[in-house]
């Protein structure tokens, strides 16, 4: 049984078949526990949240795809890879060697600003060149980005411009350094450029997948909750990375393990120096993206499960039976009286004494009436705990949906149709998820205090306490029984 249920839902690591089949990769979960463990571990000990707040930011940029989205990132990205090329004295040959150019004079000038004060000799030497190197870089992959089409010359033609930007600083370096120096800015300037070419065509790959998200944004939202699924429980790193979405079955040349051959396959060093510089500029940030992405499980994870619904309840029949068998379950009046014994212990833990006795004596002269706004009086907000913001929302939840639950049920008696209830019953389920996602945080925050109370008093396995001495400090001092 166990065996079936295994293959139905569950694989080691991933494939294209797992993947369409929506089924759970082990190595995938792995990567997700990891990922945030790592993500945190930075956070408290660079302590910083910077990382932590651009993965949540940058999450929804790169899930908002749909496949009308993805088709049309396919189509726009393949026009850009194989476009005619464009000659440098029509118009927009002009405008992109005129903006690579200023884009680099531009880089170069806040470089040398921040990079060269206060140096001299050889160290100022090498500085100016890696400043020059910087602003060929910034160039080409301006104009790579900002090209019509990959086929341009406006890539070429930017090595020009940029040459009176840094012409001073490689000149004056070979000039001084001899020989070893010219190679050097030879080597470099050549770096530099393939440098620039892939930060171009990553910087053009990112924006055809915003842009093509954004025309389908509709349908790229509603897609979101599967999108994240599959990220997070379903791809694993035994999926290659991307440039864009499906274009490797596009064009398999642009696909990950194709691009490594075509590079390392060559026999010519040139090659091998050219895709150890253009593959990881190309690939790593696509793997980094999803990394980022499986680390924000624990923000978004609460969210989809408040979105995502079971199957048996996206149709008007499925949540009918739901709503019937509901409140007829015995633990759901178990419920009802737990969460009314939890409002009323609330009541008299945050009940001023004296307030409510001043209220009383105010009322018995008739100087005020006791209504429900009384409780603004008479309870000490001042005293409620952390635990009280999981536990209050969810027994009030508790209490209407049990009434909401009841009033549904007397308008099916009385002959209400599944679609007049439609909006009141789909009020109740989402009250319901709602509802478990308190009571889910409330234990996780119950089993906080417990290890913070027991690990205080020394009531912990021995294995475990150095578990948890990073977040509760320094073990006490425990006495064995009997000393």
């Amino acid at each position: 049984m166990a065996g079936s249920f295994f293959d139905r839902h569950l694989v080691w690591w991933s494939s294209r078949e797992s993947i369409e089949a929506e089924k759970i990769s082990l190595l995938a979960v792995a990567e997700v526990i990891f990922s945030v463990a790592a993500y945190w571990w930075i956070a408290w000990y660079f302590d910083t949240y910077a990382h932590l707040l651009v993965s949540v930011l940058v999450a929804p940029l790169v899930l908002l795809r749909s496949d009308e989205s993805v088709a049309l990132g396919v189509e726009m990205f393949s026009r850009y890879m194989s476009g005619e090329q464009t000659s440098l004295r029509s118009a927009k040959g002009v405008s992109l060697v005129a903006v690579s150019g200023l884009a680099a004079g531009g880089a170069g000038w806040l470089a040398a600003d921040w990079f060269l004060v206060g140096h001299e000799g050889w160290l100022l030497l090498w500085r100016s060149m890696l400043i020059g190197l910087f602003a060929l870089t910034v160039g080409f992959a301006v104009a790579v980005a900002a090209a019509a089409t990959i086929g341009e010359a406006a890539a070429v033609a930017v090595a020009g411009v940029v040459a009176g930007v840094v012409a001073t600083a490689v000149v004056v370096a070979v000039a001084a350094a001899g020989a070893a120096a010219g190679a050097a800015a030879g080597v470099g300037a050549l770096a530099g450029a393939t440098t620039g070419y892939s930060f171009g065509i990553l910087i053009r790959a990112g924006a055809t997948r915003l842009v093509a998200s954004l025309r389908h944004i509709h349908r790229s939202a509603a897609a979101f909750p599967k999108n994240w699924r599959r990220t997070l429980f379903q791809i694993d790193l035994r999926c290659a990375p991307e440039l864009v979405p499906g274009i490797g079955e596009e064009r398999p040349s642009l696909n990950f393990g194709a691009t490594i051959k075509y590079f390392f396959s060559e026999t010519s060093i040139g090659a091998k120096a050219l895709g150890t510089i253009l593959i990881p500029i190309l690939f790593i940030p696509s793997l980094l993206y999803r990394y980022s992405i499986k680390s924000t499980c624990w923000l978004y994870l609460p969210l989809i499960y408040l979105a995502h619904l079971p199957g048996r309840l996206r149709d008007g029949e499925g949540r009918l039976i739901w709503v019937r068998s509901l409140p007829a379950k015995f633990i759901e009046g178990i419920r009802f009286a737990l969460a009314v014994l939890t409002l009323g212990i609330a009541f008299f833990a945050l009940l001023d004494a004296t307030a409510l006795h001043a209220l009383l004596t105010a009322a018995g002269a008739g100087v005020t009436p006791v209504t429900i706004f009384s409780l603004l009086v008479v309870l000490d907000f001042g005293d409620i705990r952390p635990w009280h913001y999981f536990t209050l929302p969810s027994a009030a939840l508790t209490i209407l949906l049990v009434l909401w639950l009841d009033s549904i049920r007397k308008d099916e008696a009385a002959g209400a149709t599944v679609d007049a209830l439609g909006w009141k019953i789909t009020t109740a389920i989402y009250a319901n998820q709602v509802r478990t996602l308190l009571v889910y945080s409330w234990m996780a925050l119950a089993l906080y205090y417990f290890a913070d109370y027991a690990y205080g008093r020394c009531l912990l396995p021995d294995w475990m306490a150095p578990l948890l001495e990073w977040r509760f400090g320094p073990p006490p001092t425990c006495l064995a029984p009997g000393e």
